[in-house]
């Protein structure tokens, strides 16, 4: 075989692998014009790479999975919605004995904004169990909305956290679905204004907050629920919700770390309800912070693990608009978290320091290589016969 016929078919052999038909036609009727013998020699590797002699699947080189990543900042100002996970402490009476029974769990969340700026949240869990001694099961049910229209000003905290972190409320009167009783209620709710996140957070794909849904009795004229230090008011339905979560966009799956640790600097808020249940009031919960914790994640060895000092708490309301008076000296413990990671989630334990009570804890990676992170837990003290319960959640970066 000449040195023709050896470049020819070389040339065959890299149009075959490049496999461009267009090419290969132009190539064939050159052969044929100038040389018929060859045409055989190089039908016959045709085939063979066609099908008459088996073939080799054509080998794709694998690329990287590109993970695109929406700030909270974007979709307030544009619209959208944000991945949510939160958690929820209900307490409810139990109608056969008139006692409170607390329950928690995982509560279904939705939050969105449209491109005007309403914010739009959605809320439930559906749950019942059967009470010690007890013939029914207790509803710990709950499913709320609420619609904020854009523009609606949110209330400054009047503390050191001012012009950090907010609250709102809102109420109303609504029926119960089963009973047909209407009822009255009152939504609080404290976060972190978005355009501080980045600033004062350290964090741009996640946000978090707490709320709490008090419920009272609609049998008077008069708005029924109570503040907790107003003991001359009385309020016939103790039944009450606490709601402690995150927001913003989870790190994907494929794009969580798979060696090495990262330490991350952390915050939280939580609801503390300290150890007393007033006879003729509603539930007390006192908003308290933790501003400096540190937490670290191991991706090597999946584990993840800190402890929070919640003890900035702000638990009057001093004026009905705006301040919320830090109280000296007083502090809703230590809480320890030890978790694992299992792809891009936390799932562990959660502990009050000095054996005060234990929980569970949860949360997720937010944002491109889990640069940051989020979650909520819980402890009981189910030593003390009043039950005080810490419901918190917190950020890192």
């Amino acid at each position: 075989m000449n040195i023709l016929i050896i470049t020819q078919i070389s040339i065959f052999l890299i149009l075959r692998v490049m496999y461009s038909k267009y090419l290969l036609v132009i190539f064939f009727r050159f052969i044929f014009m100038h040389d018929k013998k060859l045409i055989y020699i190089l039908f016959f590797y045709f085939l063979s790479g066609c099908g008459g002699g088996g073939s080799s699947p054509t080998q794709v080189v694998p690329t990287s999975a590109i993970y695109n990543y929406e700030k909270n900042t974007s979709i307030e100002t544009t619209g959208g919605s944000y991945d949510v996970i939160s958690g929820i402490m209900s307490y409810r009476t139990y109608p056969e004995t008139g006692e409170l029974w607390v329950s928690t769990g995982t509560a279904s969340m939705q939050m969105s904004y449209t491109v005007d700026g309403t914010r739009t949240i959605a809320i439930s869990r559906d749950y019942s169990f059967l009470p010690e001694q007890g013939s029914t099961n207790l509803d710990m049910s709950m499913d709320f909305q609420q619609t904020l229209l854009a523009g609606t000003v949110n209330f400054d905290v009047g503390n050191d956290l001012d012009s950090y972190l907010f609250w709102e409320s809102d109420w109303g009167i609504s029926t119960d679905p089963i009973s047909q009783n209407s009822y009255e209620w009152n939504f609080r709710s404290f976060s972190f204004y978005t355009d501080v996140m980045l600033d004062f957070l350290g964090t741009e794909y996640v946000n978090l907050f707490i709320s709490d849904i008090d419920y009272g009795d609609d049998s008077t004229p008069q708005f029924d629920l109570c503040n907790v230090v107003d003991d001359d008011c009385i309020d016939n339905i103790k039944d009450k919700d606490v709601i402690a979560g995150v927001f913003g966009d989870f790190t994907g799956v494929g794009d969580m770390p798979s060696s090495g640790s990262q330490t991350y600097n952390v915050k939280a808020i939580a609801f503390w309800h300290p150890n007393k249940l007033e006879s003729l009031s509603s539930i007390p919960h006192w908003p308290s912070y933790e501003g400096n914790a540190m937490f670290t994640a191991n991706f090597e060895t999946k584990s993840f693990q800190g402890s929070l000092l919640l003890d900035y708490v702000f638990p009057q309301q001093s004026i009905a608009s705006s301040d919320w008076d830090h109280v000296s000296n007083i502090s809703a413990g230590v809480i320890n978290i030890s978790a694992n990671i299992s792809n891009n989630q936390i799932e562990g334990a959660s502990s009050w320091k000095n054996n005060y009570g234990s929980g569970d804890c949860t949360g997720y990676f937010f944002g491109p290589n889990a640069g940051e992170f989020g979650g909520w837990c819980y402890v009981y003290d189910d030593n003390d016969d009043d039950g005080a319960e810490v419901l918190v959640s917190f950020i890192g970066t």
